[in-house]
């Protein structure tokens, strides 16, 4: 296990710091830190092992081109209307999306004010869209 900065031998303040961490997870993700330290391990190497899966194809879907057009489309015209439709019917998420719409939905939850935006869009009862098909008009790829 590698050790935090804080510990020092023989610091009480480092044991403090570490009860308060242990509290803090505990309020906010609802379990202990042990738990919340391998969840976060966990996840940061599927991260990776999703960012080495990206970058395994080369520069063709982080930069301009045929290819990531294509994704966008995909995912603006296609997996965001489904996946509002499958939220909108208290469906579980879709699983199985291909890689580069997943990298563009990667994309799109690093700016979280807009994604929250663009699926309050999706989501609206009026079905003015999610509806699929048509048009593009998302702002997936917009930034």
């Amino acid at each position: 296990m590698l050790a935090s900065p804080m510990d020092t031998p023989g610091d009480g303040a480092a044991d403090g710091a570490a009860d308060a961490d242990a509290d803090v997870c505990a309020a906010v993700f609802g379990h202990e830190a042990a738990d919340t330290k391998a969840f976060l391990i966990d996840a940061a190497r599927k991260q990776l092992d999703f960012l080495s899966l990206v970058d395994g194809r080369g520069v063709e879907l982080y930069a301009p081109g045929p290819a990531l057009n294509a994704a966008l489309v995909r995912y603006v015209d296609i997996w965001l209307p489904a996946a509002a439709r499958a939220a909108r019917a208290g469906e579980g998420p879709l699983g199985g999306a291909p890689l580069d719409v997943l990298w563009v939905w990667h994309c799109h939850l690093l700016c979280p004010t807009r994604y929250r935006a663009d699926c309050a869009v999706l989501l609206c009862d009026d079905g003015s869209r999610g509806g699929g098909g048509g048009g593009g008009g998302g702002s997936a790829g917009g930034g």
